[in-house]
């Protein structure tokens, strides 16, 4: 703001009136129209830079609140803007005074004085291209995003207190210790997986019990066991394993793989930071779009992230069993999405399997075909 109040001080005194005291109509009119010219960016200038520092102090909408957060984007964009005037301002006084030295020196002003005016130019031009090169939001939003607390520890659940009703570590998939083989382990979630709790200085997710093996599934970030199963009659591959007393139990596992994982919510977090929406979404993951539409379901409720979204679940047996060991019920998911904001319709016409088809009321009318999706 005193570098504008400098530059319009300059401005209103060289074209104020014309050189050589003439008050003459032409002259004086012109010497006018200059001025108005000259001065008049400046104070728009002026004006923009002393708002900007009132939307500093008070806050402005810098957050994530609101919707997708869009608000504070909105304003940081146009303090750049300002930003960008006042970098074509002492662009313009650069090449100026640089033309004032080389090809039109004044009569009536020093060489010195052009010199300093060039550097002051230039290292106030550097300053401004600081500001608009930084990236405002990388970190106050990716710490407030991945819920960072004081104490360096992951303060939030992307879970809403999530807890899979399907809680097995039976890795031989044995019939007889389904329902008693949880080894009163708190951190055994679907499919054996495991909730990784802090951060070594490696970056490497580690198990608060120290017992990770080759099987475990972590739901936060680290490395998940992909069974590849008989391709034969549709079946494909899971991170689950597939449960006894179901159709799928006969598909057996022809290979491992170990995977890297990363939560939903830290993805669809990053996307939404972009500023980004989505039209369509398909999940088809085999057994996981529930876990990942309740991981996401706030931001699915809180925002205008996405617009229509299918997804495949499973509707159980007469033992009221599905096809993998981790809860996938197509009723769970159409609430989850009821309550995120969406219309929500399937059917699974007999089948153990259906794809629940919505859209998010306010952003759209109406349900996308399947073919959509495709």
């Amino acid at each position: 703001m005193w570098r504008t109040v400098h530059h319009y001080e300059l401005a209103d005194a060289t074209f104020s009136r014309p050189i050589g005291g003439s008050s003459g109509s032409g002259g004086g009119f012109r010497h006018a129209v200059l001025r108005a010219i000259v001065v008049t960016p400046l104070v728009i200038l002026f004006l923009g830079e002393m708002m900007g520092a009132i939307l500093g102090l008070v806050g402005g909408g810098g957050g994530t609140g609101g919707g997708a957060g869009g608000g504070g984007r909105v304003t940081k964009r146009r303090l750049k803007g300002i930003l960008n005037l006042h970098k074509f301002v002492e662009l313009t006084m650069l090449l100026y005074n640089v033309v004032r030295l080389a090809l039109w020196p004044s009569r009536y002003v020093a060489r010195e004085v052009y010199i300093g005016r060039t550097i002051s130019n230039f290292f106030f031009l550097m300053q401004a291209q600081l500001y608009t090169k930084l990236s405002w939001e990388d970190v106050s939003e990716s710490s407030s995003v991945v819920g960072i607390g004081g104490d360096g520890y992951v303060s939030e659940s992307y879970y809403d207190d999530y807890v899979p009703d399907n809680n097995n570590n039976n890795n031989n998939n044995n019939n007889n210790n389904n329902n008693n083989n949880n080894n009163n382990n708190n951190n055994r979630m679907a499919g054996n997986a495991r909730m990784y709790e802090e951060e070594d200085s490696s970056g490497v997710w580690q198990h608060p019990n120290d017992e990770m093996t080759a099987d475990d599934r972590p739901l936060s970030y680290g490395f998940a066991t992909f069974n590849e199963y008989n391709h034969y009659g549709g079946q494909s591959s899971s991170l689950a394993n597939v449960a006894p007393g179901t159709s799928h139990e006969r598909f057996p596992v022809i290979s491992k793989r170990t995977v890297l994982v990363l939560e939903a919510a830290v993805f669809f977090k990053a996307v939404l930071l972009k500023n980004s929406k989505i039209h369509r979404l398909k999940f088809d993951i085999q057994g996981f779009e529930l876990t990942v539409l309740r991981n996401i379901q706030s931001i699915l409720r809180d925002t205008d992230l996405v617009m229509h979204i299918k997804a495949e679940c499973f509707c159980p047996n007469k033992k009221g069993l599905q096809f993998y060991q981790v809860d996938n019920a197509c009723e769970k998911m159409e609430t989850v999405l009821h309550d995120a904001g969406y219309e929500v319709h399937w059917d699974c016409e007999g089948r153990g399997w259906s794809d629940v088809i919505s859209y998010k009321k306010g952003m759209a009318t109406d349900f996308l075909p399947d073919e959509a999706f495709d």
